[in-house]
Parts: structure tokens; sequence; C-alpha cells
């Protein structure tokens, strides 16, 4: 191993715990973030799509409304996967350890 004073400033950053919390705490938030946004898109598509059923069962634009809402649903989903796999990543790494 190299001596400290010759390891880029990349490798030291890359090297410190709290940076590595930080890295994995942020990918958690990201996907955190995005589960909630489009679970909340996933939540009004389907608000219009009953009142487009309510007052037209026939109505063109449910179709539309419903591609949306099962996008915002896979996508959602895909972002809580995310969030679970960044933090069980930082959980057995050892990134979340004091040592």
């Amino acid at each position: 191993k190299r001596k400290p004073n010759q390891e880029s400033l990349f490798e030291q950053i890359a090297e410190n715990p709290w940076a590595q919390r930080g890295a994995v705490l942020a990918v958690a938030g990201l996907g955190a973030s995005s589960y909630l946004k489009n679970t909340a898109g996933a939540s009004e598509s389907q608000k219009r799509i009953d009142d487009l059923k309510k007052n037209d069962p026939n109505n063109i634009g449910i179709s539309a409304h419903e591609s949306s809402r099962d996008g915002a649903k896979s996508t959602a989903m895909l972002s809580l996967g995310v969030t679970i796999g960044s933090l069980a990543y930082g959980y057995f790494t050892g990134v979340f350890s004091e040592e």
C-alpha cells in the first residue's frame, strides 16, 4: 500500500467512512424521494381514472391515465428497490459500523 501522502484526494475520500456513509445515505434518500413522488403520481392518476369512469366509462382518456399510473407504480417499485438495496449494501459491507 502506498504511503498516505501519496494517495490521491479521491482515494482519501473513498476510504473515509463518513464519506461512504454519506454516499449510501444519499442514494437511499434519492430512492426514497423518487418512491414518494411516483407513489403520489400513481395515486393522482388513479383518482383521475375514477372521476372519468364516473362521468363516462368509455372516455378515451382512461387508458392514458392507466398507462401513467402503471408507469408511476413501476418506477416507484424500482425506487424502493434502490433504497432497500443501498441500505442493505451499507449494512452488509459495514459502512454503518463504528469499526
